[in-house]
Formats: structure tokens, C-alpha cells, sequence
């Protein structure tokens, strides 16, 4: 009979190693589930498992005869090269698929070179007796850096397929949001493109032009045309002067965000702009929502994954509340006590308070979640509904102020 050799891992406890017989490898791995195993690798003795490095070179190179699909395989990963290798591997390890084997198949799967090269160490540190976990934290490219976290607490609860598809949702969860704030700005984008060119060449080329017909022809020359022309020869006079002044105050606010006291005072100015201000809050709430009902779901402890959110945070001024809740927590404070400032909202505050008190957390940050993504989508939709019309109408308004003082003029000709 046959002589396997295997790593697998009990429910609750570490690694081991060993041999067993069986009819075949299916058999093999029966036998090792029956006895409480999660098999990380399988392999008959003598016979050595295919490593990613030679299953690498498998891979067909055959050119597309489509360019952009040669080209592709060329880029930088992406949230949708993310979560393809997380989706695939949960199904293949919930399969029975041993780990090593699973992580040398997406190898062969994955198009782009970089992700390829990224699976491929993953393979090789699993293969030497590394966990998953600490072999994906090497390769932050391939998932967020709170994604280890979330898989080494599911390789401790021999739940890994769950803790994958977990990370897979956050990821494709926050950038289908992204795409969606991107998609509603790009119409006002466009309109404000086409204002400030249609404005240059108005009073900066037209204007003038018309101008010097008026002063040839001796007429009297209207106040609102004159106005008109006043504005058109102070933006000839200072356009460097005013463009200058731009490109100077956007440095400065670039530069000021890259220190840690000028960076928060500008997230308090912009906490204070209306609408924009509850955009960032909603963010910043379903994202904290979103992540603490998953990693309480995966298993890991309250501090731990305060402490997870906290790096993730981007916005400073909440990073801050997130990192001193975490202290206070450790000091015997409820989580709804140690999120109490002015800047957290009181909804957030009554509904954790609610799921402490009842014992469901998780559902708690699940409900908070599901509120703060629809807010923030329809804070979205109400700035994309706005600018588009604000823009229009600031447009039609510059035009008609220009056609008024040019038809004044000419009227004055006739």
C-alpha cells in the first residue's frame, strides 16, 4: 500500500508531520480529515510535490493575438487580481485541496507577472513550513496589511475558506464604492474642464479681440462692456501672477498635509465643509464597521482588531480616537465609553453600546455598516446631482454676462 507523507493541523493545536497508508492520495486525505486534520500538504512518499517555481515555467507563453491582453500581463495588480487569488483559494482549500498544491495552481491561473511572482514566494515559504499568514504579510502587495491577521486566526480555528472569502468581500466591497464615487464625478469633472477652457478662450483671446474693434470704431463703449473688458485685461495683465499663486497655495496644502499637526487641522476644515464634511465620516464610520464586524467575525480578540483598524486608518483625527479607545479598553472601558468623542457620531455610539450590552457585537458593527454605506452613497448621489447643475449654471452665467456686454457694444455701433 502506498506511503503518504502529509502536514496537516488538529482543531486546536500546532502543525505535525507524518506518514500514512493508504490506497491512493484521496484515501490518504479521508483518512486524515476523519481523524480531525486540516491537511496543508499531501504527497505520496518518493514523489515530490510540483513547486511553484516549475509550475511557473509551465505556464503556456503563447502571445495573445489580441495586444492588450499580451500587454496586460505587464501591469500592476489590482483589487480584481486580489480578489480572484483570494476567492480561488478559499474554493480550493474548502475542496480538500491541500494548501501547497492549492497556492502552486493559482500560480498557473493568475495573468500578471507581478502577482504571479507574489503567489509564487507565498508557495515556496508554505512549502518550507511557513503558515499562510506569515508568508502573505512578506507580500503586502497581494492584500491589505490587516488580511494576515484575519488568515492566521483562521488557520487557528481550521476555518481558513471563510477567512479568505472575508478579505475577498472587504476588498471588492470598498472598490466597487470607489468605482462608484469616481463614476458620479466624472460628469462634473468634465463640465468644469470645459468651463475653464471655454472661460479662457473667452476672455483671454475673444475679448480682446473685440475690444480693439470697439476702440477703432470711436463709439462710447457701455459700463457693463467695459466691465467686461476690464476683467478680460486684468487676467491678461496677472494671469502668470494668478497662476503662480495657485500652484503656490497647492503646495503649500500639499505640504502642510505631510506634517502631522498641519494634516490634522486640515481634516478639521474639511469636517466642517457641508456635505463633503458627513462624506468623510460616513467613510470613515462604514469603514470602521465593515472591518470590525469581520475581523470579531474571524475570531480575533476586541483590542486586536481595534488595534488593526487603527493602521488602516488613513484619517488621522479618527486614527488618533481608535488608537486611545484601544488603551481605554485595556483599562476596563466599553468599547461604546472609549469611542466616545465629538467627532463620532451618536448613531454608532447607541448601537454598539446596544450590542455590548446584548452580547452581539458583530451584528451590531454589521447593522452600522449597512447604514454608513448607504449614506455615503447617497451623500455621493447628492454631490454628483449638485456640481453638475452648479457647473452648468456658473457656465451659462460667465457666457451670459459676456453676451449681454458684447451685444451692448454692438448695439451702441449700429
Amino acid at each position: 500500500m502506498p506511503l503518504f507523507r502529509y502536514t496537516a493541523q488538529p482543531q486546536n493545536g500546532d502543525r505535525t508531520y507524518g506518514e500514512i497508508e493508504a490506497p491512493d492520495r484521496g484515501g490518504a486525505a479521508l483518512l486524515l480529515r476523519g481523524q480531525g486534520f486540516r491537511i496543508l500538504n499531501l504527497r505520496e512518499a518518493g514523489v515530490e510535490n510540483i513547486s511553484a517555481t516549475s509550475a511557473e515555467s509551465a505556464i503556456s507563453e503563447a502571445g495573445s493575438p489580441i495586444l492588450f491582453d499580451r500587454l496586460k500581463k505587464y501591469s500592476w495588480i489590482g483589487n480584481s487580481d486580489r480578489i480572484f487569488m483570494l476567492r480561488h483559494l478559499a474554493v480550493m482549500t474548502r475542496a480538500g485541496i491541500p494548501l501547497t498544491r492549492a497556492l502552486n495552481l493559482l500560480v498557473q491561473q493568475v495573468e500578471k507577472l507581478r502577482m504571479r511572482e507574489a503567489v509564487s514566494s507565498v508557495s515556496q515559504d508554505v512549502q518550507a513550513g511557513e503558515s499562510l499568514s506569515a508568508a502573505i504579510e512578506k507580500q503586502p502587495k497581494i492584500a491589505p496589511d490587516y488580511a494576515s491577521k484575519i488568515i492566521a486566526s483562521s488557520e487557528e480555528s481550521g476555518e481558513l475558506a471563510p477567512g479568505l472569502e472575508r478579505i475577498a468581500d472587504r476588498i471588492e466591497f470598498w472598490a466597487e464604492m470607489k468605482k462608484r464615487i469616481i463614476s458620479s464625478m466624472i460628469y462634473p469633472a468634465i463640465v468644469l474642464v470645459v468651463a475653464i477652457i471655454v472661460d479662457a478662450v473667452l476672455m483671454l483671446y475673444f475679448v480682446p479681440s473685440f475690444e480693439r474693434l470697439i476702440a477703432q470704431s470711436g463709439k462710447p463703449v457701455p459700463a457693463i462692456t467695459q466691465k467686461l473688458f476690464n476683467i478680460s485685461n486684468f487676467l491678461q495683465d496677472n494671469g502668470l501672477i494668478i497662476l503662480l499663486v495657485v500652484l503656490l497655495s497647492i503646495a503649500g496644502l500639499i505640504f502642510t498635509f505631510t506634517q502631522e499637526k498641519g494634516r490634522r487641522f486640515l481634516e478639521l476644515v474639511f469636517l466642517n465643509v457641508p456635505i463633503l464634511g458627513k462624506v468623510a465620516i460616513a467613510a470613515v464610520m462604514a469603514q470602521f464597521a465593515g472591518m470590525m464586524s469581520v475581523m470579531l467575525n474571524s475570531g480575533l480578540s476586541l483590542v486586536r482588531s481595534i488595534g488593526l483598524v487603527t493602521e488602516s486608518t488613513k484619517f488621522r483625527l479618527y486614527h488618533d480616537i481608535f488608537a486611545n479607545a484601544a488603551e481605554r479598553i485595556v483599562a476596563g472601558e466599553p468599547l461604546y465609553q472609549a469611542l466616545a468623542e465629538p467627532i463620532i457620531p451618536k448613531t454608532p455610539i447607541g448601537v454598539i453600546a446596544a450590542g455590548e450590552e446584548s452580547g452581539s457585537l458583530v451584528h451590531a458593527f454589521t447593522e452600522l455598516e449597512t447604514f454608513y454605506t448607504k449614506q455615503l452613497g447617497d451623500l455621493v448621489g447628492l454631490i454628483s446631482a449638485l456640481l453638475g447643475p452648479m457647473l452648468i449654471i456658473l457656465v451659462g452665467g460667465v457666457v451670459a454676462f459676456v453676451y449681454s456686454a458684447l451685444f451692448m457694444a454692438i448695439r451702441n455701433l449700429v
